[in-house]
């Protein structure tokens, strides 16, 4: 089995099938909100989602969306984490 010449980069086949991937996704060709129907549900009993109607930003294919508070804390959650993901890659870097 290769492990491409013990290198961590992607061959070009690799490379085309993750592009097509992302593509697929990307397009709607590949549905994720009805495979995750079950999140979804889960999610807007738990009061993160709420319906499209009421939505300020509607998840693609989903029916359901953020409203402006739920928009605030789920930006700051991901900057958090962006922050912390660069915090730690720097760390590692200066070791």
């Amino acid at each position: 089995m290769s492990n491409n010449g013990g290198g961590d980069e992607l061959t070009p086949d690799q490379m085309a099938l993750a592009a097509i991937a992302f593509l697929a996704v990307s397009m709607g060709l590949i549905p994720f909100g009805t495979m995750f129907d079950p999140v979804k549900a889960w999610l807007m009993e738990s009061h993160v989602l709420v319906p499209a109607a009421q939505a300020m930003v509607e998840l693609p294919g989903t029916g359901a969306g953020f409203d402006l508070p739920r928009l605030a804390i789920a930006t700051a959650a991901a900057v958090g984490i962006l922050a912390c993901v660069v915090f730690i890659v720097r760390r590692k870097g200066a070791e």
